[in-house]
Parts: C-alpha cells; sequence; structure tokens
C-alpha cells in the first residue's frame, strides 16, 4: 500500500523552494523523509486508538443479544514547532563567485539537512534527545511488542543496538505535519544579528540576509500493535543481527499485520549482510550468486520486507551521548547528552 512522504507533501503544499529543499538532502535522514507522512491544519489535536474488538456470538431464533462496542484509548497529539534561521552576512554573498541565490540555496540545504537530522534523532530517542521536542517511537510501543537478541540481559537494559520493525499509514507510524505544510522556508529579507568583535569583544551588529526555516511535526503511533523493536543488539556471540532474529520481531505482529519496514542503522545492517550465507552454483562454468570475493550481497530486504538504513539510530543505545557520533553531524555535533539512559 502506498502512503504520502514528506517529498509528496512538499510537492502538494509547498513552494518550488521547499520541495528543492527535501530533493536534495532528503537521504540524510530517511527515516523522516521516507516514512508515511500525514498533513493537516492542526498542531493539536485527539486522537483515538483501539484496544480491543468484541468477540461476536452466534444467537438461536428469537434470541436476544446484548450490545457489543470496540475500546478505544483517547490520546491527546501535540505537533511541535521545529524552527532555525538561514543567515548568510552580506560578505559572503558579495564575495561568492557562485552569485547571490547560489549561496542563500547551498545555505539553506545545509541548515535543512540539520533539521531533517535533528528530527531523525528526536524519532527514536525523544525527550532525551531535546526535552522540548515531541516523543520519540519507543514511547510508543508496547512491552509485550520489544524482544531482547541478548538473553542475559535485564528486562529494562538497552545496551547495544536497536531494530524496529513498523506498519506504516495513519492508523499506524507516520509523521504528522500541522500549517498545512511540511518544512517551509520564508523569504529571505535583509536584517542585523547581534555579535561581538573577535579582537575587542565590543558589541556589534552583523548585516546579511535571513530567513526561517520552520515545521510543526510529531511522530506518531496509533496503535499498539503498529510498532516492535529488537534491542539489545551487540558484537559479542549470539547478540549480533540475523534473519532469525528478525523473525522472532515480526512474531510479535499479529497474524495478519503487514510489517511495512525494518528500519535498523549501518553496523546492524552489516551484521545481517555477514549472518547470510552466499550459494554459488555453475551454470555454463560460471558462478551465480554473490560477487566475486563469495560474499553475500548488501541486504536491501528481509522476509519480504524493506529494510529502511538510517544514522539516526546508535551503535550504543546505553548512554545516548553517543549521539554525537553519527556521521553527518560532522564537526558541528549537537551537544552531550549528559547521563541519559535510553529506557
Amino acid at each position: 500500500m502506498a502512503f504520502l512522504t514528506l517529498l509528496d507533501i512538499q510537492k502538494r503544499n509547498g513552494s518550488a523552494s521547499d520541495i528543492g529543499l527535501i530533493e536534495e538532502v532528503g537521504l540524510s535522514a530517511p527515516e523522516v523523509t521516507q516514512l508515511a507522512s500525514v498533513v493537516g491544519s492542526k498542531t493539536m489535536m485527539k486522537t483515538f486508538v483501539r484496544t480491543g474488538v468484541p468477540r461476536a456470538r452466534f444467537r438461536p431464533a428469537n434470541a436476544p443479544i446484548g450490545y457489543t462496542s470496540c475500546t478505544y484509548e483517547a490520546r491527546n497529539v501535540e505537533l511541535f514547532p521545529v524552527s532555525s534561521i538561514v543567515f548568510v552576512d552580506t560578505i559572503t554573498l558579495a564575495s561568492s563567485d557562485d552569485g547571490e541565490a547560489a549561496v542563500l540555496a547551498d545555505e539553506a540545504s545545509g541548515i535543512t539537512e540539520g533539521v531533517l537530522l535533528s528530527l531523525g534523532a528526536q524519532g527514536f530517542y525523544g525527550t532525551q534527545i531535546d526535552k522540548n521536542g515531541f516523543p520519540g517511537l519507543p514511547d510508543f510501543i508496547d512491552d509485550t511488542m520489544i524482544v531482547s537478541a541478548d538473553s542475559s540481559k535485564a528486562a529494562d537494559s538497552y545496551d547495544g543496538t536497536s531494530v524496529f520493525a513498523v506498519i506504516e499509514g495513519p492508523k499506524g507510524v507516520h509523521w504528522r505535519w500541522g500549517r498545512d505544510r511540511g518544512i517551509s522556508l520564508g523569504p529571505f529579507k535583509d536584517t542585523y544579528i547581534p555579535g561581538k568583535d573577535p579582537e575587542t569583544g565590543e558589541q556589534g551588529a552583523i548585516p546579511g540576509k535571513a530567513a526561517d526555516l520552520t515545521a510543526f511535526v510529531a511522530l506518531v503511533n496509533n496503535s499498539k500493535l503498529s510498532a516492535a523493536r529488537l534491542k539489545n543488539i551487540g558484537t559479542a556471540e549470539g547478540t549480533t543481527l540475523d534473519d532469525d532474529k528478525l523473525a522472532e520481531l515480526l512474531a510479535l505482529f499479529p497474524a495478519g499485520s503487514r510489517v511495512t519496514k525494518f528500519i535498523m542503522n549501518r553496523m546492524a545492517l552489516e551484521q545481517l549482510r555477514k549472518s547470510r550465507n552466499v550459494v554459488s552454483v555453475s551454470v555454463n562454468g560460471s558462478k551465480a550468486g554473490g560477487d566475486s570475493s563469495g560474499s553475500a550481497p548488501i541486504p536491501t530486504h528481509a522476509h519480504g520486507i524493506p529494510i529502511l538504513v538510517t544514522d539516526s539510530i546508535v551503535n550504543n543505545e546505553s548512554d545516548l551521548t553517543s549521539i554525537t557520533g553519527i556521521s553527518h553531524w560532522g564537526k558541528h555535533a549537537p551537544k552531550k547528552v549528559a547521563g541519559k539512559k535510553n529506557k
């Protein structure tokens, strides 16, 4: 089943510049741009999550039957504003051979990439990353939908990395965008920002052009049975990822459920690749299956389900200061989250 993504929303509701922003940096945080998205006008709403369905009864002729109904849990969904200011000094604009428009577009692209990466990290670790942001996907996963790759770990242990299995869609896991749009870049305007002289420390102002990049967003799970987590994936023997462990994760979902994606990081993906055997056969003297070195190809699916690979899931979830190790952050890593545990 096809769902709208962030790029679809940008194309339907955004300007040409808004579309270009996502097209250029969309692969930086694929969990934001490729998972299902829903857009609406509100930033606060109430949803009802079905928690149970009644069992039908057989009824003989002329015998009454009682009323039945599904059970629901009311949830308030709040979309959180995320915002960044795109600013370029007038000297930078004037001295560039590429022209003012190219410089502004390049800076806007970089800021957008930072927003997507921030949303990705928030999506998996919630308020442990930014207390002013939305809850993460683990906050919506029922205890019955969690399995550990290391049976020796305590129930509340989160060592190593995790793999998530999700059922996308408006009734399952999706990104919810408010104000009838996704990520929006306002017009660039001449402005001044405060600054200090690097030598004297005196206060001053820096002239330039600035625009506001904003979105109202949250990651939502509208069903207790739409997401599951395989945790404590490590490097020790018996704790690495393989197809059997992914099958155990799928076994947590009710029969008939259709999981739409596995989400994992590159370490887990490589473990999965190494766990697979290459079957070589001779066809008219040549070999088929695997490359010339005999290694397994990089997995794109498991049990027929697409794999989404992200750098927003860290290798060691016992200490989220490792979030600064995500390669895309480069030298401009976010501040460390001191003493935070992923519970």
